[in-house]
């Protein structure tokens, strides 16, 4: 396993993290120092995932920003200086390996990688050497387990099966939630006791395509389910938002809808937000996003976002800026996409250019701090 270095980081665990930022169209605005990562998945078959940098004081774009990239891009996790890229391969499904690389957002390289399985999501876990979060809980994708990682010695736990083709992943409370996805058939999500890795509890007839878990200000978690539709017949399963009380598991309230849901991402404040500050939910709905109020758990605005299809969303609370990855809408794994920036209200306020695919979104922080 190649090895570069080994960084240490504390590790925030949202598929999309919101920071301190305005209006890209307007560098003098901004909180200086913050970029935003956009995680392009790339053609299945040609393997070509790439990572842009998008710099939101000088609005300065950086394609193909982590050259380590030589893969799909699955997910990318921030957490102030360090971005985590969950990669994984179009023969993944056969020979079941993966890859995660860690970028380091002020230096602009890459400090480590890990041979992994196949890799969608990553959440905490105990620490292994006693020094610290330094092992993560990593979904595999292809064969329906989570492995325990150590950043520490870059070596993985015995796998633990959990539901088909688990993706979105958190811990809390103790406990670590699995979004067993199915690709879209599955509905339950896994609960293990995150100090053992050992499963305690499985969530049955939650929802159609459990995907994103996120764990707000509350600890509550966040249960994104995307539904399904049967491409045969058109006959659509709809998606469903579920919070669930991150010490039991117990449903809290649910939101169901007549359509499919894409991905999720928390708003929160400053530039290494944490789930303490999560106060809205941001969920892809059908030509909208929809905004919930995590503090008393309720849907806020219904914000129409009309034009390509939405692939990917993040929020920064503090400009109160809606970033959304959109893939090109004629030609979506052919052709590279774009990322759109919109105000609170949806209004479109700028827009960059981004790889093939655009799935994915992450802030951190630049090397080197911009005068307003």
């Amino acid at each position: 396993m190649p090895r570069l270095s080994v960084l240490r980081p504390a590790l925030l665990l949202v598929l999309a993290l919101a920071v301190a930022a305005c209006d890209a169209n307007d560098p003098d605005e901004v909180e200086a120092g913050t970029v935003l990562f956009v995680g392009n998945q790339g053609n299945f078959s040609d393997n070509n995932g790439s990572v842009t940098r998008y710099d939101v004081a000088t609005g300065t774009v950086t394609p193909d920003a982590v050259p380590t990239v030589d893969g799909l891009v699955q997910g990318l996790v921030g957490g102030g200086d360090a971005l985590y890229v969950l990669l994984n391969y179009s023969d993944s499904f056969t020979t079941g390996r993966g890859r995660i690389d860690v970028y380091d957002a002020a230096s602009r390289t890459t400090t480590a990688q890990y041979d992994v399985r196949t890799p969608r999501g990553l959440a905490n876990g105990p620490s292994l050497t006693g020094g610290g979060p330094l092992d993560l809980y990593v979904t595999n994708l292809y064969d329906g387990t989570v492995t325990l990682l150590d950043l520490g010695t870059g070596e993985t736990g015995a796998p633990v099966e959990v539901g088909p083709n688990p993706e979105g992943v958190v811990s809390v409370n103790g406990r670590t939630y699995v979004a067993n996805s199915g690709f879209g058939s599955g509905t339950s999500v896994s609960v293990l006791d995150t100090e053992t890795g050992r499963v305690v509890d499985t969530l049955d007839d939650l929802c159609v395509g459990p995907r994103t878990l996120l764990a707000d200000a509350d600890l509550d978690v966040w249960v994104v389910c995307t539904g399904a539709t049967d491409f045969e017949t058109g006959e659509v399963a709809g998606g469903a938002v579920v919070v669930l009380d991150g010490a039991t598991g117990a449903v809290r309230t649910r939101f169901d809808y007549d359509t499919t849901l894409g991905s999720a991402t928390l708003g929160a404040d400053g530039a290494v937000p944490s789930n303490t500050t999560a106060r809205e939910v941001y969920v892809i709905g059908s030509g909208a996003v929809l905004r919930f109020d995590a503090t008393d758990n309720t849907l806020d605005a219904r914000v129409e976002v009309p034009g390509a299809p939405v692939g990917a969303v993040a929020y920064d609370a503090d400009g109160e800026r809606l970033y959304l990855g959109r893939p090109d809408a004629v030609s979506p794994y052919g052709a590279d996409g774009v990322v759109t920036v919109h105000d609170r209200a949806g209004a479109e306020v700028g827009r960059f250019g981004a790889g093939i695919a655009p799935s994915a979104l992450a802030f951190g922080r630049a090397a080197v701090v911009a005068e307003g």
